[in-house]
């Protein structure tokens, strides 16, 4: 079991939105070290993996920015496995991942007459979610040659759940 907690800072944001609280948690259980797994298994590992955290993007270049401006937040669950057979000659790893993003910074349009035509605010929400599947497979292990054939499979999606319009006064 791991758990961390972290407050990150900038100097890019107003006082009141300079720090934000960001925290974690994440397990993993090594299944083939339990005195139950058996000795000469064709499963030669098994870990089963979950995890759960919030972070934030990278703080926005200088840019001209609402004054209320905070730092986009992003909480997202992980779960996978790890196997190992053969006596760790073929591998496989598998994930799922989904974040919710909110407080999105997005450069939106301000009216004719100003020095700019664009601001940096927080405008909406997003979700993302995806899998990924790696396969090892080492078929030739000598002492002069090995051989380690990886195939990757994985898949991502994204949907934008909400999109503000500015409001309120301009810089």
């Amino acid at each position: 079991l791991y758990i961390n907690l972290r407050n990150d800072a900038t100097s890019r944001l107003v006082d009141d939105n300079r720090s934000a609280l960001y925290y974690g948690v994440s397990a993993a259980w090594q299944v083939h070290n339990e005195s139950f797994w058996p000795e000469n298994s064709f499963l030669s590992a098994l870990k089963p993996r979950m995890s759960f955290g919030t972070h934030s993007s990278e703080y926005p270049g200088f840019f001209l920015t609402d004054v209320n401006l905070k730092p986009e937040r992003k909480a997202t669950i992980n779960g996978g496995v790890d196997l190992a057979m053969l006596a760790n000659r073929i591998t496989l790893s598998a994930d799922y991942h989904q974040t919710s993003h909110t407080d999105l910074w997005i450069l939106m349009d301000i009216p004719s007459g100003t020095t700019t035509s664009t601001i940096l605010t927080n405008g909406g929400k997003a979700e993302s979610s995806g899998w990924e599947i790696a396969l090892h497979a080492l078929p030739i292990i000598s002492q002069n040659l090995s051989w380690r054939i990886t195939t990757l499979f994985q898949s991502s999606s994204n949907e934008i759940i909400e999109l503000h319009r500015l409001s309120g006064d301009y810089p």
